[in-house]
């Protein structure tokens, strides 16, 4: 299974279990929205929905996504 785990860049705290958490996931990555916080998806729905695309569209061209 892949994990996409997203933070605010300013969210120190969650980005800091996201990193953690990503080294111990055999497919998982992180991706940190630049300039907010905790609440990365409302502060900032554009940068956070880009990159959730960009992952999924890595995830499917790598045919990870595949079932």
């Amino acid at each position: 299974m892949t994990v996409l785990l997203v933070a605010g860049s300013l969210d120190q705290k969650f980005t800091g279990l996201a990193h953690e958490l990503t080294r111990t996931l055999p497919r998982g990555a992180f991706a940190a929205v630049g300039g907010v916080g905790h609440a990365a998806h409302f502060e900032a729905p554009e940068a956070f929905n880009s990159e959730v695309l960009r992952y999924l569209q890595r995830v499917y061209s790598s045919g990870l996504g595949q079932s």
